[in-house]
C-alpha cells in the first residue's frame, strides 16, 4: 500500500513516508523559521513521530525559537535540504516540511 505522504531530499540520501494524517498543517511566519527558510514562513505538516518512517541519516540543528523553546531542525547531511522539525514543547511530534513532499 502507498504511504498517504512521502517525500526526499534533493540528492534522495533521507526519504520519508507517513500513513496517517497530519496533527496539524499551516504556514510559520515566526522570525526563527523565516531566517531558517529565507522566505516569509515555511509551509509545514506534523504528524506523530511515531507515524513517520525515515530511511537515511538525518542531522539535527538545534536552536530557541520566539517562543523560548527548543527548536531542532533535521537535515540531510550530504545536501542540506531541511525536512524535520522536533519541538520541545510538542513531545512525539515531528515537523515535515511540505516542500519535500512528492513521490518516492
Amino acid at each position: 500500500m502507498n504511504a498517504k505522504y512521502s517525500g526526499k531530499c534533493l540528492c534522495g540520501k533521507v526519504s520519508y513516508s507517513v500513513n496517517a494524517e497530519p496533527m496539524f498543517s499551516g504556514n510559520c511566519h515566526c522570525k526563527d523559521c523565516q531566517r531558517s527558510s529565507g522566505s516569509a514562513f515555511i509551509p509545514a505538516m506534523i504528524f506523530r513521530e511515531k507515524d513517520v518512517d525515515i530511511i537515511g541519516e538525518v542531522k539535527y540543528f538545534e536552536s530557541q525559537a520566539d517562543s523560548g523553546d527548543t527548536h531542532s531542525r533535521g537535515f540531510c547531511p550530504n545536501c542540506g535540504s531541511q525536512l524535520f522539525a522536533r519541538f520541545s514543547g510538542m513531545a512525539g511530534a515531528l515537523g515535515v516540511k511540505a516542500g519535500t513532499l512528492g513521490k518516492l
